[in-house]
């Protein structure tokens, strides 16, 4: 069966049940969250609040997000000595989640990484991914020259995003 605009298509996903933005965050947390050692959170189920405040922020359809391409991060501590790398399809959504600590038992909320202070945005998520790794395997010092050359001052950019 062909469908001759967007909207049709879009119209049908929703029909099928296709994930909505917030399934997609919650996926996501749950599974692309990662440490330096490569761990995974399992099980993790965001608080009610927490529910509310993402439903609110839901500013694309599921159509829309399927579309958009990624990006890689750094987090760090107010102190700038632990760095969190990570990669994601809604960056304001995803950093949100950091700073009010959404999964307290995460790598972000126990060092208490709060902080962006390094971002990249790629076309597809793959490219985030790739990038993701090539980053947490380089060594700190290359992290810190990365950091650096983007933000020289190490101040929050998420207020800038």
């Amino acid at each position: 069966m062909r469908f001759r605009n967007v909207g049709a298509t879009l119209a049908v996903a929703l029909l099928i049940g296709a994930p909505s933005l917030l399934e997609q965050q919650t996926y996501e947390a749950r599974h692309c969250e990662r440490s330096f050692r490569g761990t995974r959170m399992r099980n993790a189920a965001i608080p009610p609040k927490q529910r509310a405040a993402l439903k609110s922020m839901r500013h694309f359809s599921t159509f829309a997000s399927m579309k958009k391409g990624g990006n890689t991060y750094i987090m760090t501590n107010p102190h700038n000595n632990v760095f969190y790398v990570g990669c994601t399809s809604d960056l304001i959504v995803r950093v949100h989640q950091h700073k009010t600590k959404v999964f307290p038992k995460s790598f972000t909320a126990k060092y208490n990484c709060v902080k962006l202070v390094y971002y990249e945005s790629f076309h597809t998520i793959e490219e985030a991914i790739a990038r993701e790794k090539q980053i947490k395997a380089g060594s700190r010092q290359k992290k810190i020259d990365l950091i650096i050359s983007m933000n020289p001052e190490w101040e929050d950019l998420f207020d800038s995003l």
